[in-house]
C-alpha cells in the first residue's frame, strides 16, 4: 500500500506535560477511524526519531485513517525544560497522558500506544488509565534481567547487598553479559550511595544527583503485573524487537519466570516480533522498513467501534 499524506495534515500544538508545556505535532486524518499516541525514545529526539522514523510512522497511519499524536519529551527537542538524562524507571508518564488526553479530544475514537525504547515505559504506565485502549506497541523494550531484584541501590543495606552479592544465582549472573552490566550498575550506585553518606556535600549539583541516585536496577514484579492487566482486560500487545537488541537477550531471559506465564496466558493477545539486526538505533535500512511495515500493519487491523 501506498501512503501518502499533504503537509497541511499537520500541526504543530502545545501539550501540558504535567511539568509545564511540551510540544508536540498532530497528523491528522480525514474521518478518522482511531487515534495513536507515539512515545518515542527519548535521547532521539521525541517526534522525530532516529532517522525520522517515528514522522514516516506517522504519516503512514494517517494515511490509513488515524489521527496521530508525536511529541518531544520535557527538556527534549522543542520542549522546553531541562534533563541530564532520561531514566528507564522514572518515565515522564506526565507527558504520555498529556499526549493521550489531546489525542481522544479530537474524538472519542479507539486509542493505541506505541512506544520505543525509554519510551515504552512510559506508555506501559499510562496504558490502565485509557479506556477503549485498542493496542499497545512496545519497541524494543527494556527490561531488568530476569531476578532484577526490587529494592532500590540507594536503599537496600551493604550487609544486604553483600549478601546478596554472594548468591549462587548472583554468581551465575556474573557470567551472563546482560545480568552482569546490570550488576556492575547497582555496585557502581551503591558505592555512589555510600560515599555521599560518608562525605555528604551540600551544593545543589550535588543534590540533583543525590534525587536521582536511585535505581537503574528496576522492578520487573511491577513490570510483568501491569502487562498481566492488559492480558486481563484482553488490550492487544506487540513486542517488538531487533535480534541483536540488547533489550531482547533481557527479555529472553525474563521469560524464564513469571513475564512466560503471563505471556502464554495472553497468548492471542500478545504477540512477539523478531527482525534481523539492531532495532533500538534503526541502523540499517532493512530494520527501518521492518520497524515501518510491522507497527503499521499490526495498528491497521480493523478497529472495533466503540
Amino acid at each position: 500500500m501506498r501512503h501518502t499524506v499533504t503537509a497541511q495534515a499537520e500541526q504543530p500544538v502545545w501539550i501540558d506535560g504535567g511539568k509545564g508545556p511540551i510540544l508536540g505535532i498532530v497528523t491528522t486524518a480525514p474521518d478518522a477511524i482511531g487515534n495513536v499516541v507515539v512515545c518515542a525514545g527519548g535521547w532521539h529526539g521525541g517526534s522525530t526519531n532516529a532517522n525520522r522514523m517515528v514522522v514516516r510512522l506517522a504519516r503512514r497511519l494517517a494515511a490509513g485513517g488515524r489521527t496521530v499524536v508525536r511529541f518531544d519529551w520535557h527538556g527534549s527537542g522543542e520542549s522546553p525544560g531541562h534533563v541530564r538524562f532520561f531514566r528507564l524507571d522514572e518515565p515522564e508518564v506526565g507527558n504520555a497522558l498529556g499526549a493521550t488526553a489531546l489525542a481522544r479530544r479530537h474524538a472519542d475514537l479507539p486509542t493505541a500506544l506505541v512506544g520505543v525504547c525509554i519510551g515504552t515505559r512510559a506508555a506501559l504506565a499510562i496504558a490502565a488509565d485509557i479506556p477503549n485502549l485498542h493496542g499497545l506497541v512496545l519497541v524494543s523494550f527494556p527490561l531488568p534481567t530476569a531476578r532484577a531484584k526490587t529494592k532500590r541501590a540507594g536503599r537496600i543495606g551493604a550487609g544486604a547487598a553483600l549478601r546478596e552479592a554472594v548468591r549462587p544465582a548472583a554468581v551465575r549472573g556474573w557470567f551472563q553479559p546482560a545480568t552482569r552490566r546490570v550488576y556492575v550498575k547497582f555496585v557502581r550506585l551503591k558505592w555512589q550511595a555510600v560515599t555521599r553518606k560518608l562525605r555528604p556535600r551540600r551544593t545543589a549539583a550535588d543534590a540533583e544527583v543525590q534525587r536521582r541516585t536511585a535505581a537503574s536496577v528496576t522492578d520487573l514484579d511491577v513490570l510483568v503485573s501491569q502487562i498481566a492487566a492488559l492480558v486481563d482486560r484482553q488490550v492487544p500487545v506487540l513486542f517488538l524487537f531487533g535480534d541483536q537488541d540488547a533489550a531482547y537477550e533481557q527479555f529472553v531471559a525474563a521469560q524464564d519466570g513469571v513475564l512466560g506465564d503471563v505471556l502464554r496466558r495472553g497468548a492471542g493477545n500478545v504477540t512477539v516480533d523478531v527482525v534481523a539486526g539492531d532495532l533500538s538505533g534503526y541502523s540499517s535500512l532493512d530494520s527501518q522498513t521492518a520497524f515501518l511495515d510491522i507497527v503499521t500493519g499490526w495498528l491497521e487491523r480493523p478497529v472495533p467501534q466503540s
